[in-house]
């Protein structure tokens, strides 16, 4: 932080109470990866103020990818390239 951290990244912490010590401990910006099982607001409430998706969306896309593709190959029905609007 004295050369100028305006947040601390901490990949690897994922248990609401390490993350409670943590942003405790810090007095900047805690800011971890994403967690699958604590969506935002659980992840705010011990003191998470940032959140990195990281690879998740390019690895989201490429899975994806390889689902339509094999959908293709074995000639089973293919997901629209872009669901419809619910709000529309």
């Amino acid at each position: 932080m004295r050369a100028g951290a305006d947040g601390i990244f901490v990949p690897g912490a994922t248990a609401p109470d390490d993350l409670a010590r943590l942003a405790n401990a810090i007095p900047v910006p805690l800011n971890v990866l994403i967690v699958p099982d604590l969506p935002l607001p659980e992840l705010a409430r011990p003191g998470v103020r940032r959140v990195s998706t990281s690879s998740l969306l390019y690895r989201a896309a490429i899975d994806a990818a390889v689902q339509t593709a094999t959908s293709v190959r074995d000639a089973r029905p293919v997901p629209a390239a872009t669901p419809p609007c619910k709000n529309a």
